[in-house]
């Protein structure tokens, strides 16, 4: 009888954390479409805003073997904004994903069990999915600096996750305010540091610049857009806004 009360009790606290964490989830979404739509009222955005949220299809709703991006109604002959988007990745989140990933790859219920907590294995299978070869290179190095042994058992850093969550939101955000222009795939779009984003220039920053690589520009019109990224960190949370500009046409 007492196991029972204890299973039940065990029950109900699992449930009453699942329901707390979608209700903490639900109010920070609150909050930060309260914010943007501030900020897209007071840019002039308000139409656009509003037909973009209508379309916010996601990268895991795309077929895993999309062809080349798809280009429909991309304003050719004028400047301007074309949309809009924002993405809140829970670190947490990702790093249950991460761990369930790696025991699916460790069939044997003794490895599971062993090597709960690691999420190396889960971690190089979503990187190659979603991380260009340039953003893979920085992660490795990333990991090699961060850790003396390479054994597939150590675990990941925070910030390691942090670093990958800010990537995967501004990924996704960029897929919102792009579309439907323009049908980003993961690895259409980077992030790069402002300095290497404008060609070397004067301007040296540490702020993050999404750029878009030659896989996503193959169709593109003589004026591929600029994507203005901003990004901010609240504890267990990442927040990736992107404004999708058209340029003006050269004089």
């Amino acid at each position: 009888m007492t196991r029972v009360i204890r299973t039940r009790l065990e029950r109900k606290t699992r449930r009453a954390a699942v329901n707390t964490d979608m209700l903490a989830r639900r109010v920070l979404d609150a909050l930060v479409m309260r914010r943007t739509a501030r900020l897209v009222a007071a840019l002039g955005l308000s139409d656009a805003f509003k037909t973009e949220s209508r379309a916010l299809t996601t990268f895991s709703n795309a077929p895993p073997q999309a062809a080349v991006p798809r280009f429909s109604d991309w304003p050719h002959d004028q400047s301007g904004v074309l949309g809009v988007g924002t993405d809140l990745i829970h670190v947490p989140r990702l790093r249950d994903l991460l761990v369930r990933q790696t025991q699916r790859e460790r069939r044997g219920a003794d490895d599971v069990r062993r090597s709960s907590g690691s999420i190396a294995s889960g971690l190089a299978r979503f990187s190659n999915r979603i991380l260009t070869h340039a953003e893979r290179e920085e992660l490795a190095a990333r990991q090699s600096s961060s850790h003396a042994s390479t054994s597939a058992d150590v675990d990941v850093s925070d910030e390691t996750l942090r670093w990958l969550a800010v990537r995967w939101a501004a990924k996704e955000a960029a897929y919102k305010a792009l579309f439907p222009h323009l049908t980003l795939r993961w690895k259409d779009v980077e992030i790069v540091k402002a300095n290497v984003a404008n060609g070397g220039s004067h301007l040296q920053s540490k702020k993050p610049c999404l750029q878009l690589l030659p896989s996503a520009l193959g169709a593109a019109p003589l004026r591929p857009p600029r994507l203005h990224l901003s990004i901010s960190h609240d504890g267990d949370f990442v927040l990736a806004f992107v404004v999708a500009e058209q340029p003006p046409s050269p004089i």
